[in-house]
């Protein structure tokens, strides 16, 4: 292999990669994208669980992981040492704030239907909630459970809990 074509590999790896670690890449970015293209092809468009899931996965793990990098060293979780409170926070407001707009968009353009009629407030709240109980999904140990699948997976089963009330 020459240098050029090393030097994009090796910059590929690290792009995908916290640790430098090919077969990182065969962990959770592949789950995450196999995740992402099952729900982008059943329920993203169909229904506001699928915009749910998504958004949770998407934004708020994505923003937890920024902040929590920027600003979580020094105030980890008790229980958890790779994951912090400023990274959870960011999570819960990022992914609730961005599936409220989103979904506002949504049922403006006619793409989906809101179940609460015109209720920001209430759609604003079960949303959190949502946010909540992925946030604290991604706090378990990930020896033991990969975020890339149930932050999304928790996001549907709170999603069709908490958005079509009976």
């Amino acid at each position: 292999m020459d240098n050029k074509s090393d030097s994009s590999r090796r910059n590929f790896v690290n792009a995908i990669s916290r640790s430098g670690d090919p077969t990182e890449a065969l962990a959770g970015p592949l789950i995450y994208a196999i995740v992402l293209t099952a729900l982008l092809s059943t329920i993203w468009t169909t229904s506001l669980v699928g915009v749910v899931a998504i958004s949770q996965m998407a934004v708020g793990d994505g923003f937890a992981d920024i902040v929590g990098r920027k600003f979580g060293s020094n105030f980890k979780w008790p229980f958890s040492k790779d994951k912090s409170v400023p990274g959870t926070l960011a999570f819960i407001s990022g992914s609730t704030l961005f599936t409220f707009f989103l979904t506002k968009y949504l049922h403006l353009t006619g793409t989906i239907a809101n179940p609460f009629d015109g209720s920001d407030v209430s759609l604003f709240f079960r949303l959190f909630l949502v946010s909540i109980g992925c946030a604290s999904i991604e706090l378990i140990d990930s020896e033991f459970v990969d975020d890339n699948y149930s932050v999304p997976l928790t996001g549907v089963a709170l999603g069709f809990l908490l958005l079509f009330p009976s």
